[in-house]
Parts: C-alpha cells; structure tokens; sequence
C-alpha cells in the first residue's frame, strides 16, 4: 500500500471533520444563525461551504481507496504514479476552486475559479478512468477469472 496516498486521504477526511466544526462555530458564522437563522440557512456561503465539506469527505475515501486498490494492480510504478498524481493533484485543485468559488461568491460566468475547479475535476475523472483501465488490463491478464489482489 502506497502510505502517501492512505496519509493523504486521512488527512482530508479529518481536514473535513475540522472545517465542518470549525466553520459553524466560528464567531460571524455563529452570530449569522443566531440573528437572522432563514438567511444563513439560505446563505450562498452556507451552501458553498458544506459542499466544500462534503467534498473533503468523498476525496478523502476517494485516496484511501485508491491507497488500498494500487497494491493490487500489477501495472509499471510510473502508471501508478500517473494515477496516483492525478488524483492528489486533482483533489487539491478542485478543494482550492472549491474554497475559492466560496469566499467569491455564486459565478454568474466563467470566472478562474471556475477554471480550477474545472481542472481539478477534469484531473479526477481522468485518474477514475485511468483506475478502471488498469483494474481491466488486470482482469484480462488473468484471462478474465479471479478476484484482484
């Protein structure tokens, strides 16, 4: 197991239990709710945040299982780290658009928050595919019978 990638992905499922409630016990987040709760409930940044949240936690599995399925592919190390880049690296590109689109507010129009976020999940769906196609040329390896691993 490639303890980088397990390391990577722990560290972005705790980042998300830390900025879940670090966000909604800070003092102007607090406050907000406290004096006009039907606004912040409705809130933009309310809204961008728990998405943000949300993706911490699903990249986050996202590495670990990548951390746990790599072993287990039979592939050159440079097509694991192909794989393995693109996910890290779209990760960070899409939590740095994701946090970006949030203190910016709603896009109306493509804006370069738009383009990183854009990037960083283009980079993700390309290290998906390129998982799924690795796990297939293992699976037609072994002459499509077996379990990996």
């Amino acid at each position: 197991m490639k303890p980088w990638h397990a390391i990577f992905g722990l560290t972005l499922v705790a980042a998300g239990f830390l900025f879940d409630f670090g966000f909604v016990t800070t003092t102007s987040n607090f406050r907000a709710l406290q004096e006009n709760p039907a606004a912040y409930l409705s809130s933009w940044s309310k809204y961008a945040y728990e998405l943000t949240r949300l993706y911490l936690f699903v990249l986050g599995f996202l590495n670990l299982a990548f951390a746990l399925l790599v072993p287990c592919v039979k592939a050159s190390a440079r097509r694991q780290a192909v794989v393995s880049g693109l996910l890290v690296g779209g990760s960070v590109l899409f939590l740095i658009g994701g946090f970006w689109e949030a203190r910016s507010g709603p896009a109306f129009e493509w804006e370069p928050a738009c383009y990183v976020l854009t990037a960083g999940l283009a980079a993700i769906l390309l290290s998906l595919g390129a998982q799924v196609y690795l796990l297939a040329q293992l699976r037609g390896a072994m002459g499509g019978r077996g379990s990996i691993g």
